[in-house]
């Protein structure tokens, strides 16, 4: 294996297709020296993690025997747990991605850097966090808390004055909460980082009554399958600055947004499908790969764009993911002996948390127990949600039962919507 290096969209995909028997076979009806994007077949998410599981040789999708590396839980979740690989060079090379995410975002010589992301159980936030703090040339000081209990989090907080506090929206609203209702807050907090999610205006409201010396923003936009995709366009309380609005990480990443059909756009305010390529990553490629969400050029020349939200891939509720086919075949399986002429989910903020609704075009003859069953394949298949929902991260699971004609079909196609997200960013 190579050190990490840059490299043309010709020789990675000359790279993975001769390294990885899973691109060798997505790219059999391929020309040997194709160089435009646009001519190379958009990655399959149920083809690709089929072919991504395990060590080689069950993993058809890596390109070499993995010796000196790591191994993560990667954000999309489905009955199937999916990993990501990663070699040392190309861990190192996200760290100092991530360094220079910080400085950007206002990390100051000797911040107290509060990092409250997950870790553990194959998670990679808090080590990437960790990681660019000791790599990166900025003097600080790391508390490694955790999604730790809330008490300890906020002992940790007040006691070493931390002046940078770095989680998922999900989980510093959590403390937020934790701390008004003590009647406190941490004024030592002048900056608050997020990732992972979407900050939603009422959780704005919230951190900044219980941080209000803090200024509030995205620290990048990225996943662990693909690396840094987006950085933010204004730091943290920059003049006008729009948290949803970021610019391509061009040094490593091409950024497409594609309409359902395949269409590249480039005009802006159109929104299409975000697909990636990375072109650094060579243990586990990463070519035209769709992320799942929604997003509009603001200027395509300069690579500026807004994130509109999820697509039909996945369904983001609170710090997880879920993968609309997983959802569609617990809804399947739960009624398998009712007749459902559709299903699609709908998304809103209820009391400060996502609500993630099911709405099935079925008539049951007992609908409370025919939302049981629902409900009940629902836990068994993502356990993590129920846990999020007993740990107050998300309300619990609705279900709607309506007629075909209540569904939300698109206006201009009549194609039913699979994912309604009504909440405001």
């Amino acid at each position: 294996m190579t050190s990490t290096s840059t490299v043309s969209v010709r020789e990675l995909v000359k790279f993975a297709r001769d390294h990885s028997p899973y691109y060798r076979r997505h790219y059999v009806d391929l020309h040997e020296h194709v160089s435009d994007l646009n001519e190379i077949p958009v990655v399959d998410h149920s083809g690709f993690w089929a072919a991504n599981t395990g060590l080689p040789p069950e993993n058809q999708v890596i390109t070499a025997p993995l010796t000196d590396g790591a191994i993560f839980r990667t954000g999309g979740t489905t009955a199937v747990p999916k990993a990501s690989y990663v070699t040392r060079e190309e861990l190192r090379d996200g760290a100092h991605a991530w360094a220079a995410c910080l400085v950007r975002a206002g990390l100051r010589s000797g911040d107290r850097v509060a990092n409250m992301l997950y870790g553990g159980d194959l998670y990679k936030g808090f080590l990437d966090l960790g990681l660019a703090l000791t790599e990166g040339s900025t003097p600080n000081l790391h508390l490694a808390i955790g999604v730790a209990p809330l008490e300890s989090q906020a002992w940790t907080l007040r006691t070493y004055a931390a002046t940078v506090l770095v989680a998922m929206p999900t989980v510093v609203c959590r403390l937020a909460d934790y701390l008004i209702n003590l009647d406190q807050h941490v004024s030592s907090v002048r900056l608050v980082l997020y990732i992972g999610e979407l900050l939603h205006k009422d959780q704005k409201v919230l951190l900044g009554k219980a941080f209000p010396s803090a200024h509030i923003g995205p620290i990048q936009y990225g996943s662990v399958d693909g690396g840094l995709i987006g950085l933010p366009d204004t730091p943290p309380g920059g003049i006008d600055q729009d948290p949803t609005c970021y610019i391509v990480n061009t040094s490593s990443m091409i950024m497409e947004l594609i309409t359902d059909t395949g269409n590249s756009i480039t005009e802006g305010g159109v929104k299409g499908n975000v697909v990636i390529t990375n072109l650094t990553r060579r243990l586990m490629p990463i070519i035209r790969y769709p992320m799942g969400d929604i997003a509009e050029w603001v200027d395509y020349s300069s690579r500026k764009f807004r994130l509109c939200g999820r697509g039909a891939v996945g369904v983001r509720v609170g710090p997880a993911s879920y993968d609309m086919t997983s959802l569609k075949d617990i809804v399947s399986r739960s009624l398998k002996n009712e007749k459902v002429h559709g299903f699609q989910v709908l998304l809103k903020r209820a009391q400060g948390m996502d609500e993630m609704a099911f709405r099935i075009a079925c008539q049951p003859d007992d609908p409370e127990q025919s939302a049981r069953e629902v409900h009940e394949e629902m836990d068994r298949v993502h356990k993590e949600f129920a846990k999020e929902v007993a740990e107050r991260f998300v309300k619990p699971l609705v279900i709607e039962w309506v007629s075909v004609q209540e569904l939300h079909y698109n206006a201009r196609s009549g194609k039913l919507k699979d994912i309604i997200d009504l909440r405001v960013v």
